[in-house]
């Protein structure tokens, strides 16, 4: 993970150099105004650009506090490569501002984070996996959504952590031309039966919380099956729950039983999706088993569906390239395909296998090919280098995947979303990619 460019880059908010001439007499007032009219746009300041440019806006991110300083974490356009984001502050007042160029039919996600650690590179270059989880979560307290914007979305908690409170979850920024939210996440009026389990491996000797979403009743037994890797993220973040109950209720896919595969621990999670022998040997050995004699759905490999986000889309790609015979579809949100490069063989978080980027797309492009269809998608923000596998991005990466996938002949359906690495986008991606591969 890469700081921002330099903001001096970006272009100035006529507002705020309005804001500026106005708080050098009378900072309070100032302040006040800005303040309502940030409360009547319901988020960040979004205008014109002056020289016209066709399709994009200037939106001007705004926090108002006395604490700093401020970060932006945000992926974007004309920063790439970069998470966060130092925010400048107008002298003599608590406003901290940054602007950038955005496409008009964006959407992504944001907060403000006060002390943000990932702005001193030097100290970032020099952190391990646990070390900067630990700050992460040290982090929670001070990291807020935007007060005036109401659309948000949870923070990616562990499977036994309790959520904080809404004032410290990230905020859902939707340009004027985003595609609209599909009515499949509406409060749906007949709810599908939802089973947790605990789910004990041999193979990882670890235990794990599993839950089971069986479609709502009235309807026929379960035909199809879907495991989705990084369960908690899926039911907390993008409450795909509501999501299947809807699609199921307009017979948009054949009853599905799906399954919410749970992380044991942060750490062990990017140990055991990093193309690790060991998960599809527990999925099919464990898992399940688990799932057969307690729902009695046993689907086959053509209805079946591996999936996830991230390091999750990576692993499910591997676990269908590994287990064919059990899985014939993968749903690959933003899938980690830059995985591979081993720059110190006892890295304990598996950054890579060898001395090559993207290594599971040459394992694909070497191999026979097998039966398995792929949804893949990828935000078009998510760009920029990625230290772990330089000259890599994850939108190349996931492009390289899918040429591969073509090649060999396999059914691809690739899309690159309209936003970042976030559920913003995969929670819209993955009920298209449902539709896709439960196609009859």
């Amino acid at each position: 993970m890469a700081v921002a460019a330099d903001a001096s880059a970006a272009r100035v908010s006529g507002r705020l150099a309005r804001f500026e001439d106005e708080a050098r007499t009378a900072p309070i007032e100032a302040t006040e105004q800005l303040r309502a009219e940030l409360a009547a746009a319901a988020g960040p300041l979004v205008e014109p650009l002056e020289d016209g440019a066709d399709g994009e806006l200037l939106v001007t991110f705004v926090w108002i506090g006395e604490d700093g300083p401020v970060s932006l974490r945000a992926q974007l356009a004309d920063r790439p490569g970069a998470f966060s984001h130092v925010m400048d502050r107008v002298e003599g007042t608590d406003v901290w501002h940054l602007s950038s160029v955005l496409a008009r039919d964006l959407r992504l996600t944001y907060r403000f984070v006060i002390r943000d650690y990932m702005t001193d590179l030097e100290s970032l270059r020099r952190l391990d996996y646990e070390d900067a989880l630990r700050r992460e979560i040290e982090l929670v307290p001070r990291s807020f959504a935007d007060p005036h914007n109401p659309d948000r979305l949870p923070p990616l908690q562990g499977p036994e952590d309790e959520l904080p409170p809404p004032a410290n979850w990230a905020s859902v920024l939707s340009l004027p031309d985003a595609s609209p939210t599909p009515h499949f996440y509406r409060p749906s009026e007949t709810t599908g039966e939802l089973t947790s389990h605990r789910l004990r491996s041999a193979r990882f000797d670890n235990e794990r919380t599993v839950t089971v979403y069986a479609p709502p009743a009235p309807s026929v037994d379960a035909t199809s099956l879907l495991v989705l890797l990084d369960g908690e993220w899926w039911l907390r973040v993008a409450d795909l729950p509501s999501a299947l109950d809807n699609l199921h209720a307009e017979r948009l896919i054949p009853p599905t039983l799906a399954v919410f595969v749970y992380n044991a621990t942060y750490t062990s999670r990017m140990v055991e999706m990093a193309c690790e022998p060991r998960l599809p040997a527990m999925i099919a050995e464990e898992l399940l088993p688990l799932i057969r004699a307690s729902h009695g759905v046993e689907a086959p490999a053509e209805h079946s569906i591996i999936g996830g986000a991230s390091y999750g889309g990576l692993a499910a790609a591997h676990v269908a390239f590994s287990r064919p015979d059990l899985f014939g579809n993968v749903l690959s949100c933003s899938g980690s395909y830059w995985w591979g490069l081993a720059n110190d063989p006892d890295e304990p978080f598996r950054w890579g296998r060898d001395g090559e980027p993207e290594w599971l797309t040459r394992q694909y492009a070497h191999a026979e090919r097998k039966p398995i269809r792929f949804w893949l998608d990828v935000g078009v923000l998510e760009r920029g280098a990625i230290p772990q596998a330089p000259g890599v991005d994850q939108v190349s990466a996931n492009r390289h995947l899918r040429t591969v996938l073509e090649a060999k002949g396999y059914d691809v359906t690739y899309q690159e979303a309209r936003g970042g690495h976030d559920f913003a986008s995969w929670r819209l991606t993955a009920t298209a990619g449902l539709q896709t591969l439960l196609a009859e």
